[in-house]
């Protein structure tokens, strides 16, 4: 019989190291928080019923015992399911996510995670979409891994220096809780309104 050998990472579908994708394995976890998916979808409503538009791919996360809960598009209520992952850990040099849920790991997804580990005082992460993208047409750049890690990193050093961080084609922001992000949408709905009359 003539059996291959197989070398380290051959035979497996999860992106490698120089991937530009992010890779999910599920697993399985406790069932949805159903408490904290209503109480995102109230303070959707809420926001959105003061006149706040949400674009469409805006994201948060919200730090769990296990890692933390990421809605991968708060745009629309009720939160679909396929947008709620459980986050339990993720390897940075394989762009590999470990995950709960119906969802797919993106690029807001590894923003959340770099920004949650290296700040112990920010709990909830707001990653929001702009409504005018780049000349790039929001495609990323090719990068080298250790490339694109520092820029992760930059991220986290950035919110920990002022309120907000750009990684093109999103603006990040770090809050504390739930209710410091709520009356953040409300102020920028409020600002928006202000400059519009």
């Amino acid at each position: 019989m003539n059996r291959k050998t197989l070398g380290p990472g051959e035979g497996l579908e999860l992106p490698g190291p120089l991937s530009t994708e992010l890779g999910t394995i599920k697993v399985g976890v406790r069932p949805p928080d159903i408490p904290l998916i209503e109480r995102m979808e109230e303070l959707i409503s809420t926001v959105k019923d003061s006149g706040v538009d949400i674009p469409a791919g805006t994201s948060v996360a919200i730090r769990s015992f296990e890692g933390f809960v990421y809605f991968g598009d708060i745009s629309r209520t009720p939160i679909e399911d396929s947008t709620v992952l459980r986050v339990i850990e993720y390897d940075p040099m394989r762009g590999t996510f470990l995950v709960g849920g119906d969802g797919r790991a993106d690029r807001g997804t590894e923003i959340c995670w770099y920004v949650l580990r290296a700040l112990p005082d920010i709990h909830v992460v707001l990653v929001e979409r702009k409504r005018k993208e780049s000349d790039s047409g929001g495609m990323e750049r090719l990068v080298g891994k250790e490339e694109h890690v520092r820029s992760m990193v930059n991220i986290a050093a950035a919110l920990r220096e002022r309120d907000h961080a750009e990684y093109d084609p999103f603006t990040i922001r770090g809050f504390a809780t739930l209710d410091s992000l709520e009356k953040y949408m409300m102020k920028r709905g409020n600002d928006v309104q202000s400059r519009s009359q």
